[in-house]
This record gives C-alpha cells, sequence and structure tokens, in this order.
C-alpha cells in the first residue's frame, strides 16, 4: 500500500456500509413464524412468542430446522418468507447508512472508482444497494457485482466477484483496496490480488484467522482518506527522489 495510488475500492455491504439492526433476525422470525399458524391454523405456531423464540435460536441450526419442519414449515417455504416483499419492507425499517460511509462521496470526487460486491440474495442486496443509493448518491458506484444475479459467479470467499468487479472497473488488483467486515471478505480481497483492509468499528464481532489475518484495520470509513489518497500522493513524491537519501533525511541521519 505504501507504494501505490490506489484507482478504485471495493466495499462489502451489510456491516460495511449498511447497519442492520440485530433486532431484525427476531422480527422477522416471528413474522414468518406466525404468519405460517395462520396460513396453516397451527394454534401453537399462530401464538408463538419471544420466550418461544429464544428456545428456538438457542438450538443448533440442524435441530431448529427439524423443529419448524416437524410443525410443517419447510426450509424452502421459511427461507421464500425470508425474502418476501413484506420481510424486504421491514428489512428497510431495520437497516440504516453507516454514518462514515460520506467517505465515498470525497474519495468519488477525488477519482478513485469505487465498486460494490455483496453475495446477499437478490431482493437482500436490491434493498441494500438502494439504501445506499438514496443516502449518499445512485451513482455513487461504478460497479455493482451480485453472484446472485450471475450465476457463473460464487459468493465470497471465492475471489471471483472481486476479480470481475476489479476488470469492469478498468483497473489492476494492485491499483485496488477491499473494505469488508468478515473473513469472507478479506480472504475473496486477499485471494483477488486486491489490498484487504477490516472495518472493525468496535462492535464487539471478533474475528479469528486461521491463517493471516487482515492487511489493514480501520475503524472508520473516513481513515480511507488519508490511507488512500495521502498516501498515493506520499508514494508518488518518494518514487521521484532517490530512496536513500529520502529515508535518511526522514530518521534524520
Amino acid at each position: 500500500m505504501d507504494w501505490l495510488s490506489y484507482r478504485a475500492g471495493i466495499f462489502d455491504v451489510r456491516g460495511t456500509l449498511v447497519d442492520l439492526d440485530p433486532s431484525y433476525r427476531d422480527v422477522i422470525y416471528l413474522k414468518i413464524i406466525r404468519d405460517f399458524g395462520n396460513r396453516s391454523g397451527n394454534t401453537y405456531l399462530r401464538t408463538f412468542n419471544e420466550d418461544d423464540l429464544e428456545q428456538l435460536l438457542a438450538m443448533k441450526v440442524s435441530r431448529r430446522r427439524e423443529t419448524l419442519e416437524s410443525f410443517g414449515l419447510d426450509p424452502e417455504t421459511f427461507n421464500e418468507s425470508w425474502v418476501s416483499e413484506s420481510a424486504m419492507a421491514t428489512r428497510m425499517e431495520y437497516s440504516s447508512v453507516q454514518p462514515d460511509a460520506v467517505a465515498l462521496q470525497h474519495l468519488k470526487k477525488r477519482g478513485v472508482k469505487l465498486g460494490l460486491v455483496t453475495s446477499a440474495v437478490k431482493r437482500a442486496a436490491d434493498v441494500d444497494v438502494g439504501i445506499i443509493k438514496g443516502k449518499i448518491g445512485s451513482r455513487i458506484f461504478d460497479e455493482v457485482v451480485m453472484p446472485s444475479y450471475e450465476p457463473t459467479l460464487k459468493q465470497k470467499p471465492d475471489p471471483g466477484a472481486v476479480k470481475a468487479c476489479v476488470e469492469r472497473l478498468g483497473v489492476s488488483p494492485e491499483e485496488s483496496f477491499g473494505v469488508g467486515n468478515s473473513e469472507r471478505d478479506i480472504e475473496a480481497y486477499r485471494s483477488a490480488g486486491v489490498f484487504d483492509i477490516l472495518i472493525d468499528r468496535g462492535d464487539g464481532n471478533k474475528m479469528y484467522y486461521e491463517g493471516q489475518g487482515p492487511s489493514l484495520v480501520i475503524s472508520d470509513l473516513r481513515e480511507l482518506l488519508s490511507l488512500v489518497l495521502q498516501r498515493g500522493r506520499i508514494s508518488n513524491w518518494l518514487r521521484r527522489k532517490e530512496p536513500w537519501s529520502d529515508w535518511e533525511a526522514i530518521e534524520g541521519r
């Protein structure tokens, strides 16, 4: 990162640019279960409450699925309800753009191309991208890549979608940086040859890496303005000088 002026930045959505209130999951779970209870005539599901939900969510995923299936709520029906229009309307109510996402406007004004790569399912991805564009500009992104719309691309941590985004932006991986909030993001960026940056706002969601951790960690997207733009200018200046004399001057030798 020290020796390049970055021409493009690629961003994840959930947790990076858009914040989804944690209570959203519980709200949707209750809605799906109760609605199914009303349609099926299941009295228990129709009156499913917060205590019942707490017990359900405490189960392992496989056990939770078996429990719902025993009441007739199969995975396919549940998943369809999860991305239904009413569920997406609720998602919008519980979503907000991160305040520091304003940094994208400043990067854009300074000539940095912006890309977005999200592994969310179609409707959820559309909602999240729409929320971002509505808040910080309809033309803020030069390229948006959604594997859910392109069968040839796989979800992160597979690097294919990131590579496609870089190529469509018309830059090289070495000229690009990627920002995300999960290990899947970091792995995808690194595998694509993009400089990987983890955004950690201190929300308690700690990640543990079996291998190499992120190349850089920031706590606010506005840090990118100095890390990307200023470092680029400094790098260009340094490359016009004799490297050893510069470092000697910096260190006061």
